[in-house]
């Protein structure tokens, strides 16, 4: 039986930061996972790759490494400020906690005060930084699985998410604090408690917008509206208290009279 062949291959390709290459290395090494594979550097910023397998593996493989390469060096040029970055290349750097429109991700980065243009073939140009596009994404993913058991409908969710990210809170404190503002509402049926937008996805997103604007010129609107749903909260959860203690009592057999009746019947007589 003849043995198998090995030929190999020695690539190198040069940087401009140490960054890139460590980012092209994370990449490389990521993808390519079928054949031997050796890597090392020199001046921290050119990178020397050794290709062992067969001519047809070697051949798949030299042309994958140069698409990443492509990538990476597209991702650190920037024109007039602005990065042109592959939006498959982020997400296999994202650690994704859940699924997420990734529209949102790219709205909460212009709330943020970045520019950002989507581009053909799966790109965007933005002058935000990998580390914080990579922030975001993971960010927005966090919200959307803590999201996973709530009644909640997928355009609320996608304002939730937003607001969350911004200003770092959790759903349920979001919740509030739109509920307040008017941008959600609760739908409440028997068996539901499903919060909504209060208007079109388009109205919501243009009014958040605003408020972001305001609320970095002026912080204090934002303190002011998280005492207000605090209250809120509070009143919600007195209210539930008295609600379930009267539907215990009169599961008991007890008569409850309410208030506004008691105090009734007293002005009748």
């Amino acid at each position: 039986m003849r043995s198998r062949k090995y030929y190999y291959k020695v690539i190198t390709v040069a940087f401009n930061s140490s960054e890139e290459a460590l980012r092209f290395l994370d990449l490389v090494t990521r993808k390519i996972k079928t054949f031997q594979l050796y890597a090392r550097t020199r001046a921290g910023r050119v990178v020397e790759l050794t290709l062992v397998g067969d001519p047809a593996e070697i051949a798949v493989a030299l042309s994958e490494i140069k698409k990443i390469a492509k990538t990476i060096k597209e991702m650190y040029r920037k024109e007039r400020g602005l990065a042109t970055y592959d939006v498959r290349v982020i997400l296999d750097y994202a650690k994704i906690e859940a699924a997420i429109p990734l529209d949102v991700a790219f709205k909460v980065l212009e709330l943020l005060g970045h520019k950002v243009e989507l581009l053909r073939g799966g790109k965007i140009r933005t002058d935000a930084e990998l580390s914080e596009i990579l922030e975001v994404i993971e960010q927005v993913s966090r919200i959307y699985r803590e999201m996973m058991d709530m009644d909640i409908t997928p355009q609320a969710k996608r304002i939730i998410a937003m607001w969350c990210t911004v200003f770092d809170e959790n759903p349920d404190e979001a919740v509030i604090e739109l509920e307040t503002l008017g941008i959600l509402r609760r739908y409440v049926t028997e068996d539901r408690n499903l919060v909504v937008l209060a208007r079109s996805y388009d109205e919501a997103y243009r009014e958040v917008k605003e408020l972001v604007r305001k609320i970095r010129d002026s912080p204090e609107i934002l303190e002011s509206l998280r005492r207000q749903a605090e209250q809120q909260k509070h009143e919600e959860r007195s209210e539930e208290s008295v609600n379930e203690l009267r539907e215990t009592l009169i599961g008991s057999g007890v008569v409850v009279v309410r208030r506004s009746e008691n105090n009734a019947t007293e002005n009748g007589d």
